[in-house]
């Protein structure tokens, strides 16, 4: 018996008359805002984007990314910290950069980015060379 289920409530087997057969349920699916691996956080006054754990991992957790700008992708890109026009990681993978993340959200289309929330967007696509010797992760927005 679970946890969160009342003591009085006991599981149904597949063969009593209460019974409910799930075949006639539809599945909820995720739509895009809960989905990919970046969350853009809207705050009133500032913007932040988060890395998720998959892609922070497949960077080597660094402490500061390039980020460069296609039509419809960005590439994160680990880089030493100094590096020039690098932007410095908070913990967890965390860019506080508003205009940057003005740029990502501008290169996404279909997605909503309401103010004091967090959606997800993006899938990281694959992670490369970028010529230079750092791990560059291409997100497709």
């Amino acid at each position: 018996m679970a946890k969160y289920l009342k003591k009085s409530i006991e599981k149904v087997n597949s063969n009593a008359e209460s019974y409910v057969d799930l075949s006639d349920f539809k599945e909820a699916a995720p739509d895009k805002q809960r989905t990919g691996c970046m969350s853009v956080v809207c705050t009133s006054g500032s913007k932040r984007l988060k890395l998720n754990h998959d892609l922070y991992a497949a960077l080597n957790e660094p402490s500061s990314v390039r980020v460069l700008l296609g039509k419809s992708k960005i590439a994160i890109v680990a880089v030493p910290d100094g590096t020039a026009g690098s932007f410095k990681l908070g913990k967890g993978g965390i860019l506080y950069d508003t205009a940057v993340v003005d740029e990502v959200i501008s290169l996404t289309s279909g997605i909503d980015f309401p103010e004091n929330a967090s959606t997800r967007c993006g899938t990281l696509t694959q992670v490369q060379d970028d010529g230079k010797g750092n791990l560059a992760a291409i997100v497709t927005l």
